[in-house]
């Protein structure tokens, strides 16, 4: 939860508290291989076909590092980059504080 990440920055939350595990929102938790978790960028989309193209751009690489998938339904979320509502200073001066790892550093 954003919200508490300055929290976890001065210590009076812990960053455990506030991140929840990707493996607990896969729909297949009792059983593993119905699920999997892709750490990649969408390099294409081919809705004719319903499939994505993907290039993996984990620390941890496989052998294939590009890779295609089929898809039923295809969800877009795209993240959005800090917003200084023009305020002076803040690009020199501020912390961008998003995930918890910008809070403990």
């Amino acid at each position: 939860m954003t919200a508490l990440l300055p929290g976890v920055s001065v210590g009076t939350v812990e960053g455990r508290s506030i991140v929840e595990p990707i493996r607990r929102l896969l729909p297949g938790t009792k059983h593993p291989e119905e699920s999997r978790f892709y750490e990649a960028s969408a390099v294409d989309v081919d809705p004719l076909t319903k499939t994505l193209t993907c290039r993996d751009m984990s620390p941890v690489t496989n052998s294939l590092p590009e890779f295609t998938l089929a898809y039923d339904r295809l969800v877009v979320s795209v993240g959005a980059p800090f917003n200084t509502y023009g305020a002076p200073g803040v690009e020199q001066h501020a912390y961008r504080v998003k995930e918890v790892e910008d809070a403990l550093a």
